[in-house]
């Protein structure tokens, strides 16, 4: 568990520390101010789930101890389930609105291209299954398969941002970020399903994403009526 966490930790920074090493200058360092701002907003997303990775661990641990696979998959599937509607409301308010966002919480001129922000939303989004795919499988036994899991998505996300940040900057950070987690959560999905059963209900994964695509297009295209509506 140990192992996982420190990873866990380098996963979580890998792209800011990139980002800082990567652009050099005067320019290179306003953009990693840039780029901590906007990130800070983004882990909102997935801070905003902490709480369902804390109860999940004791449950599945419970469950899995009392050999009652069904309360395990059921368990796990909720998780997912429940992560995926907060994380996924909260990534579309973010990344529809990265724009009017910024100015609320930073000074003017900070982060006045906030592509990256509306690009990181849905990478916390991800990171969000992640941690419950993480935490499931740690809760049942299986650290190791946790760490390494772990592990690979944090070789993918370096290797993806030492090619993506000296040619496309910022934006190429957390593309190539969301690219990593979108690795990490479809292999953490496959071993849920393979020793579980365990995956978002389809139902929900359709209802859902249909209104995360509805909420993101009105919000982006609408103007209600300035700051207030944003």
């Amino acid at each position: 568990i140990m192992v996982y966490t420190a990873l866990f930790y380098l996963l979580i920074n890998c792209d800011f520390f990139l980002v800082s090493r990567l652009l050099e200058g005067e320019a290179g360092r306003r953009a990693t101010g840039d780029y901590y701002s906007q990130l800070n907003v983004a882990r909102i997303v997935w801070q905003g789930t902490f709480a369902i990775t804390v109860v999940i661990f004791p449950l599945v641990s419970k469950v899995v101890a009392e050999g009652d696979p069904e309360r395990t998959r059921s368990y796990i599937s909720q998780a997912l389930r429940f992560t995926l509607i907060i994380a996924g409301f909260l990534a579309v308010c973010f990344s529809s609105n990265a724009s009017s966002v910024l100015p609320l919480l930073f000074p003017k001129g900070f982060g006045a291209d906030a592509t990256p922000l509306r690009i990181m939303a849905f990478s916390k989004l991800g990171f969000a299954m992640f941690m419950i795919c993480t935490t499931a499988l740690s809760g049942s036994g299986r650290p190791w398969t946790s760490a390494l899991l772990v592990l690979i998505t944090l070789i993918v996300s370096a290797a993806l941002n030492l090619l993506a940040i000296p040619t496309h900057g910022l934006v190429g950070a957390a593309v190539a970020t969301l690219v990593a987690m979108v690795v990490g959560v479809v292999t953490g999905l496959a071993l849920l399903a393979r020793h579980f059963r365990a995956y978002v209900p389809p139902a929900s994964a359709v209802r859902v994403g249909t209104i995360m695509a509805i909420c993101w297009i009105a919000s982006y295209s609408l103007d209600l009526g300035g700051k207030v509506a944003d």
